[in-house]
């Protein structure tokens, strides 16, 4: 992640970009990428890839992104966990393109996904999940704006919407971080700005659940990418903190939510 700014941090300064100057990515940031990509790990075992797409060669754009020279195509092996996956490593991924000032967008259907699919040369057992355009932000066009406004971007549900403490502890530093690591959820982007995600913490741990608000296609459950990108901005605040802690996936039920994974201090 980026040397001077935390989880939290970034969380807040990042933003949805859809408008990009038309300077490509320097090779020195497209190395700085790649290095980081090796690095990236995700609990769920997805194999996560990435593939860097040069817009002009492949004939690539999206109707709601303007100026992109370079793509980015998210891509895991296929399975129940593929866009947990995707959206855990993803976010990863673009969270450190917000520290070097490069923006981004999660784009899950506004392109033509056979042309994507077809540039990222996918494996037999590889599914695209999403893309991003990687570049430099412009000033956001009349469009941008009013997509932004129709969503709500900027707004975001209450700590007390999204998170349930059902085993109150005294108060500690590792208090403080857990505080954290929630409203780094809270400010986790999704799909339309929904939120889906609720989590529950209790005696065993932190329990993830989605609390589902959009039907999922045949092929790609976009709100399990949405809960993948809220598990990353947890966790990554208990790992800059060195907390230790491991993920399971435990027997949880709740009425009216899917049960995802959890989260369990060890210390």
């Amino acid at each position: 992640m980026s040397e001077t700014k935390s989880i939290l941090q970034l969380a807040r300064e990042r933003r949805s970009v859809r408008t990009f100057t038309p300077e490509p990515l320097s090779k020195e940031q497209l190395e700085t990428i790649r290095g980081h990509v090796a690095s990236i790990r995700e609990p769920f075992s997805g194999r996560v890839s990435f593939k860097l797409l040069d817009a002009d060669r492949f004939s690539l754009s999206s109707p709601v992104v303007k100026g992109a020279k370079q793509y980015i195509a998210v891509c895991a092996k296929k399975g129940e966990n593929a866009e947990l996956a995707a959206g855990y490593a993803g976010e990863d991924l673009f969270l450190f393109l917000c520290g070097m000032g490069i923006g981004t967008v999660w784009i899950g259907g506004t392109m033509d996904r056979a042309a994507f699919e077809k540039a990222s040369a996918l494996k037999e057992d590889e599914i695209m999940v999403c893309i991003t355009p990687a570049g430099c932000p412009a000033k956001m066009s009349l469009r941008e704006n009013m997509m932004r406004k129709g969503v709500k971007a900027d707004q975001r549900k209450k700590t007390e919407e999204i998170f349930e403490d059902r085993c109150p502890v005294d108060h500690s530093l590792a208090q403080d971080v857990y505080r954290d690591a929630v409203e780094a959820v809270r400010l986790a982007p999704s799909a339309v700005n929904r939120q889906p995600w609720y989590i529950i913490h209790d005696q065993n741990g932190f329990h993830f659940f989605l609390k589902r608000s959009m039907k999922k296609s045949d092929s790609l459950d976009m709100q399990k990418v949405d809960m993948g990108i809220a598990l990353y901005h947890f966790c990554a605040v208990l790992d800059e903190n060195n907390i230790a802690y491991r993920t399971e996936q435990l027997n949880e039920q709740e009425e009216g939510l899917e049960y995802i994974l959890s989260v369990i201090p060890e210390q």
